[in-house]
């Protein structure tokens, strides 16, 4: 039998919007149920971990701001990122 490998997929690399960048990050920290660090959300973004270290200020900065989630009653999305210097935690 003769089998030939299919051709290689091309595949698009696109920089996600900030606010694709947010629903991403909340989406891993939801999903996980427990702390990611900078370094694994930074792979998933495809950006560096400074780069989502920058993201996750800016999220905060909107969490925090007391009339985004007037109804927020579950722990603080953001407390379940790992500081950068953790490198040894979960995700890292």
């Amino acid at each position: 039998m003769n089998r030939t490998n299919p051709p290689e997929a091309e595949t698009e690399i696109r920089a996600y919007t900030p606010e694709e960048q947010f629903s991403i990050i909340e989406a891993c920290l939801f999903a996980a149920g427990h702390p990611l660090t900078y370094a694994r959300l930074a792979e998933v973004l495809g950006i560096t971990p400074a780069a989502c270290a920058d993201v996750v200020e800016k999220m905060a900065v909107v969490y925090n701001n007391a009339d985004a989630f007037p109804q927020r009653h579950s722990p603080h999305p953001l407390s379940r990122i790992l500081p950068a210097r953790d490198a040894g935690g979960v995700g890292g």
